[in-house]
């Protein structure tokens, strides 16, 4: 059996969510730039840009839940 500071050392929660939370950054920013492009400088306005909002926003509801699970398992 493992002790707790063996386990306290193998938590990698906090490294999974500082991941999530970059990637997360990096697609929110990605997204905007391409919304910028497409309502303001092409102001053409495709099904996917609709889809990719949507996708976008969906992924935001999993990262408040794994951040609630990762925080509390201490």
């Amino acid at each position: 059996m493992a002790d707790a500071a063996t386990l306290a050392a193998q938590n990698r929660g906090p490294t999974v969510l500082a991941v999530v939370i970059a990637l997360l950054a990096l697609s929110t920013v990605s997204i905007v730039l391409r919304l910028i492009s497409r309502f303001g400088v092409v102001k053409k306005v495709g099904n996917d840009d609709y889809a990719i909002i949507l996708a976008w926003v969906s992924s935001i509801r999993p990262v408040n839940i794994e951040d609630r699970t990762l925080t509390d398992c201490s």
